[in-house]
């Protein structure tokens, strides 16, 4: 594609400009004076070499106080496709909505009968190196379309990892699925997101996050949704007890869900983001029951999406809802049924501060926090105590503030944060 424009555009304008110091690009156009001057082109601080269809390079010009560039060199270089529609003389960096002509030369389409036909033998070969079908019939238009994070995936429902306190406890485990396997033989492993859906410490609706952890999922993750025990059944520190379970039992089942058990992340939203963190920084021996002890609960990396920290100080900041009396949330999260006033029992509030657990001779995984700027319900400053803890502690930490974003809405529901999170997860368990 990129070799077409190449011919089409640059190879008539500024290859001719290459022949000399003064070039007609066309017939009833006027004559252009163009200087070389050794120009270097720099996209995103990388250096690009501008080159031809035949890898010869081409040397960008200035002309009347006005530097060219080669279209095909910045377009490459921005990852952008790029297409010339001869007829309505238009270059398309982007999409083309008439389509975009093809890397092979196009063949009529093939009507003959099966007589006419000879069978073929099964080809064995990668997506990427099977051949194309050269058909290409009158009034059909071609695109080239990106797969990143849309690859096929299955669902394993209300998968039982731990029976407590007289119930169930279950994961939504969703693999993706290598479409060469069948043929290949060869099942990858796949690196884990173990996810904690936020619901306030109460019992959770486990499918409600499905849609995102699907997109999750797509971009070549295995993810287990976690079911904790909620607040009207068992108070802190049960969710962070069942999390790590979770865990546990992952790697326990590695092998039947396809996970990789050196590459595991932890990552939730709201009160599962606080789940998440406090899970991933007191590790094995605190706050762990022990289920499934010969596995490990540890995690190369954590994310935190608006998740709440100190719990005794969130009454100070701006909320649409109380965080102090004992039928609030964090009221029943410490005191469970019955709850407790926040405020009196802040020796309590501190055993579930995260924060509490930092400290510079302590490992504990990077983190990746994300707070919208408008969140309601728990505090932006929630998180920047965490971030400025972790910064002072000389912790590994990344952390966003969403503009305008607000509690789980705002940006949270689109692909950006997927996609800034699993940059993160993919940085950090590469290490």
């Amino acid at each position: 594609m990129f070799k077409r424009i190449q011919r089409m555009v640059a190879g008539v304008l500024i290859g001719a400009a290459l022949v000399g110091g003064a070039v007609a690009v066309a017939a009833d156009s006027q004559t252009l004076n163009v200087v070389f001057d050794n120009i270097k082109l720099v996209v995103n601080g990388g250096e690009v070499t501008p080159k031809d269809a035949n890898g010869k390079a081409v040397d960008p010009f200035i002309s009347d106080g006005t530097t060219y560039l080669p279209v095909r060199a910045i377009s490459e270089a921005l990852g952008e496709p790029v297409s010339w529609d001869s007829g309505a003389k238009t270059v398309y960096i982007g999409a083309n909505p008439n389509g975009e002509e093809l890397d092979y030369t196009a063949e009529p389409s093939d009507l003959r009968p099966a007589s006419e036909l000879a069978p073929k033998a099964p080809l064995l070969a990668m997506p990427a190196d099977f051949p194309h079908s050269a058909e290409m019939p009158d009034g059909v238009k071609s695109v080239h379309l990106n797969d990143r994070g849309a690859m096929p995936v299955k669902v394993y429902p209300d998968v039982v990892y731990d029976n407590k306190d007289g119930e169930e406890l279950v994961l939504q485990i969703i693999t993706p699925v290598d479409s060469m396997a069948a043929f290949t033989g060869n099942v990858p492993q796949f690196p884990l997101s173990v996810y904690v859906p936020g619901s306030a410490w109460m019992r959770q609706d486990v499918y409600a996050s499905m849609a995102q952890t699907i997109r999750i999922a797509e971009h070549g993750y295995v993810v287990a949704v976690v079911e904790y025990r909620g607040s009207d059944v068992a108070k802190f520190p049960a969710m962070i007890e069942d999390a790590k379970t979770a865990v546990r039992f992952m790697r326990k089942n590695a092998e039947a869900y396809s996970v990789n058990s050196e590459k595991v992340a932890l990552w939730g939203d709201s009160s599962g983001a606080h789940t998440s963190v406090m899970a991933a920084f007191t590790g094995a021996g605190t706050f762990d029951n022990g289920t499934y002890g010969d596995y490990s609960c540890e995690v190369g990396a954590v994310v935190d999406w608006y998740g709440p920290t100190d719990v005794s100080l969130m009454a100070y900041y701006d909320s649409m809802v109380d965080h102090t009396l004992p039928n609030s949330f964090e009221g029943m999260f410490l005191g469970g049924a019955d709850g407790v006033n926040v405020l009196e029992n802040v020796e309590l509030a501190q055993k579930a501060n995260p924060m509490s657990y930092i400290s510079a001779d302590k490992d504990i995984p990077p983190i990746l926090i994300m707070h919208g700027s408008r969140d309601f319900l728990v505090p932006f400053n929630q998180s920047v105590r965490l971030y400025e803890k972790l910064i002072a502690e000389g912790k590994t930490v990344e952390m966003y503030k969403v503009e305008d974003g607000s509690h789980g809405s705002g940006g949270f529901a689109g692909d950006g944060a997927i996609d800034l999170s699993i940059e993160f997860i993919e940085r950090q368990l590469a290490k």
